[in-house]
């Protein structure tokens, strides 16, 4: 096997290295699997078959971790490296590299968090596989370890640790006018990364990121970034539309923790099936690029809508674009047997700025019961969204007594005990804004309640145990002796149906770490047996009350080990 280092490549062997002559690359090191004999990556057990020949590594796995561990190396580092792994494969799987600059530690110097996952295709061809390790904190890489997958067969060509040309970084703009060219980011020849040539970028004071771009598959677009003071790759992840027409991506990253300080690289992740053009990227202050109207839900506003009564529908719109967006018309088509019984006024509608949403409602009847197709469009100059389509479906009034309360349950009987986890998180509307604003059609069918009214547990309470529910386990908080969303318990005990439904405390102690101690363990304690074992309702375990703990981790974590917890508990 020969190990090839960049000062004795030759310009031919730099033009072998990839078709793509025009792409600044520069060779660092790497493995061609030349010699017979020798071993410098070492399988370990789970490996057999191992030959060298014609230039290629052979092996079949045949264990449940097998890999293959290179020692033989002393690499300084750079944010701009990548490796390439021309590698074939008698089946698909997953595979690992590993990297790390010391030889000694546990596990003998590497870790998880320093490794990067590949897909491997398999079948009758082979592959160039591009990673991006972004180790330049490392300083210097002294071993790799090439993971493969158990019951496969590899050949492996070469591997190759590459680096971008290093020009100088220069203070550059934040705005690139690509017009679908990426040459010039190409990192190797089929990879979905592409980096930006080295430029100089600081982000503070800039957290919105615009991407205009097109594609013909709906898919999922990264930005890519790197710190100089941080090892890995930053990744913020963005949907693209798959309608072939050209859009403005406006993306927040600014409330990314990593976004910040300036950059050691900057660049893209876009899926090859999806045939995305990219045609521009500005990191700025504030979102750029035309306005857009958007879609986020059309139909029906609430769950239950029957035949007879005033039913609402919805049409929310949103600017997902830069610049301010007008509003024309907004036109429903309903068909026969469906009556607009009211409309929306749009004429004179203010312009929306990005982010900003409009609330369009129809009201409708239907004479009989059944699926009603509607549709509905909206006219004005710039970017408008495609026509929405939605099937209206009315279903006929049940027989039943007006009820001036939730009713009595009636519960279903089961074999086993069934907990649902139930986080109260619910306490006003304002705290439905998050749903209400971005995914209105997932409001529940009881509506955007408040779970400090008594009425709406019994609801739930209801509905649980007539659907097999026994217990909820309700996120508990305590932080030193300081609570938060205690409301729906409280109401809990207000409730007409409370004893319907067993409770149990499941302590979200994903508290900061070094706030739970021995002495607040005791506190808390003695406030569970104070406030909620004694209710009625309390879910037990041999008769005992059950408290379910989020995290044990973090609890061993600040006690001091498991010994250490054992105690508390003893007392």
């Amino acid at each position: 096997m020969r190990t090839w280092f960049a000062s004795l490549i030759a310009s031919a062997l730099l033009t072998s290295i990839s078709s793509a002559e025009s792409l600044p690359f520069v060779f660092v090191l790497g493995w061609e699997f030349d010699l017979p004999g020798e071993q410098v990556w070492r399988p370990n057990a789970d490996v057999t078959d191992v030959t060298i020949k014609d230039g290629v590594l052979s092996a079949r796995t045949v264990g449940s971790d097998p890999f293959f561990l290179c020692r033989d190396m002393t690499t300084k580092t750079n944010p701009l490296h990548y490796v390439v792994i021309r590698i074939w494969a008698s089946r698909a799987g997953i595979g690992e590299l590993f990297w790390s600059g010391r030889l000694d530690g546990q596990y003998g110097g590497l870790t998880e968090q320093k490794k990067l996952r590949f897909s491997v295709a398999g079948g009758d061809q082979w592959q160039e596989i591009a990673l991006l390790p972004f180790w330049h904190t490392e300083g210097v890489i002294r071993q790799l370890r090439l993971d493969l997958y158990e019951g496969a067969e590899f050949q492996i060509d070469w591997l190759r640790i590459m680096t971008r040309q290093s020009n100088p970084p220069r203070e550059g703009s934040c705005l690139w006018d690509l017009r679908g060219d990426l040459t010039s980011w190409q990192v190797h020849p089929g990879a979905s990364e592409y980096l930006a040539p080295a430029t100089q970028i600081d982000v503070n004071g800039k957290p919105w990121i615009t991407v205009d771009a097109t594609a013909d598959r709906e898919t999922v677009a990264s930005i890519l970034w790197a710190r100089p003071d941080a090892p890995g790759l930053q990744s913020e992840d963005s949907p693209l539309r798959g309608d072939g027409k050209p859009h403005s991506y406006c993306i927040r990253v600014g409330d990314n923790p990593a976004w910040k300080g300036p950059l050691a690289a900057f660049g893209v992740r876009l899926p090859p099936e999806a045939n995305a053009r990219l045609d521009r990227i500005e990191i700025a202050a504030s979102p750029s690029g035309p306005g857009e109207l958007d879609v986020a839900s059309f139909g029906f506003e609430n769950g239950v809508n029957r035949v007879g009564r005033p039913c609402r529908l919805l049409a929310q719109v949103t600017n997902v674009g830069g610049a301010a967006q007008g509003i024309g018309r907004v036109r429903l088509e309903a068909p026969q047997g469906l009556r607009i019984l009211s409309e929306p006024q749009t004429s004179g509608h203010p312009a929306l700025e990005h982010g900003g949403i409009a609330r369009f409602f129809w009201e409708v009847v239907a004479d009989k019961p059944g699926r009603y197709p509607v549709r509905m469009t909206i006219d004005g100059e710039g970017r408008m969204p495609p026509e929405q389509e939605a099937t209206l479906e009315f279903t006929q009034v049940p027989s039943v007594p007006r009820a001036e309360y939730v009713p009595e349950p009636c519960p279903v009987r089961t074999d086993i005990e069934v907990c649902a986890y139930y986080f109260p998180g619910w306490p006003s509307d304002a705290k439905w804004d998050c749903i209400r604003d971005v995914a209105p059609v997932r409001k529940p069918l009881l509506g955007y309640y408040d779970e400090s009214n008594p009425a709406c547990v019994d609801w739930q309470i209801k509905w649980a145990v007539e659907n097999g529910i026994s217990c909820f386990l309700v996120d508990w908080y305590w932080v030193q002796g300081r609570q938060q969303l205690t409301h729906w318990f409280e109401a809990y005990r207000k409730a007409r149906y409370r004893d319907w439904l067993k409770v149990a405390i499941m302590w979200a102690n994903h508290n900061p770490p070094g706030t739970h101690s021995a002495e607040d363990w005791l506190k808390v304690s003695a406030h569970w047996i104070e406030r909620y074992f004694p209710l009625p309702g309390y879910y037990r375990i041999d008769g005992r009350p059950a408290v379910f703990i989020w995290d044990p981790h973090n609890l061993r974590n600040d006690l001091g080990g498991s010994q250490a917890v054992r105690d508390v508990f003893d007392k």
